[in-house]
């Protein structure tokens, strides 16, 4: 996954609207003293991929600017070169919004394909498309200051479940079992054909 712009409307420390474009660019810093809101920027893709934060987890509410009644975010992305859109709204009260979207082309005049507006399939859709889950992207992609040495003493089980979702290497315990199964069912095939031939 490759973030190509994230616009964000009284999210955390940023009221009122703001756009943050990655395009055209091979590495991106974030930088600038405490609480100028770099944080926010990064709860900000969180929160539009996953409908939650490392910090805050699902108490989203939290989220809304304090002089703001409503908050959103969306994140604009590229997997596999698919362009996608995940949109995601927050009210003080009232339901909240989650809305994935597949464009054909990164245009700002483009009308989706694909359209998957609830939140549970919001969700999975998600996860199929990077591989993670919240807590594997917690862990991974946006390991949080002090964490890291978490990570690295963490069970070899989890190191690897998060290792494997970073790099695509889950794949190859795909290609395994789909092998194995393969496997089993040409010498059950085989079975039936020897026996069929003994009886001859």
């Amino acid at each position: 996954m490759r973030p190509l712009e994230l616009r964000v409307r009284n999210f955390r420390s940023y009221s009122g609207e703001h756009v943050f474009d990655f395009r055209d660019r091979s590495l991106v810093g974030i930088v600038g003293p405490i609480g100028s809101g770099k944080s926010s920027i990064l709860d900000g893709v969180a929160f539009a991929l996953y409908g939650r934060t490392p910090r805050i987890g699902a108490a989203t509410k939290t989220l809304i600017n304090q002089r703001a009644t409503d908050a959103g975010v969306v994140l604009r992305f590229v997997v596999e070169g698919e362009i996608w859109e995940a949109a995601r709204s927050i009210r003080a009260k009232g339901q909240s919004k989650h809305a994935l979207y597949r464009y054909e082309q990164d245009d700002a005049d483009a009308e989706p394909v694909e359209k998957i507006l609830m939140e549970g399939e919001v969700n999975d859709r998600v996860v199929q498309l990077l591989g993670l889950d919240f807590s594997a992207f917690e862990r991974s992609v946006l390991l949080a200051q002090g964490r890291f040495a978490e990570f690295l003493q963490s069970r070899p089980a989890d190191r690897d479940k998060v290792l494997k979702g970073v790099f695509g290497h889950d794949r190859v315990d795909r290609m395994k079992l789909l092998a194995k199964q393969r496997h089993d069912d040409a010498q059950v095939a085989l079975g039936k054909l020897t026996a069929r031939l003994e009886r001859f």
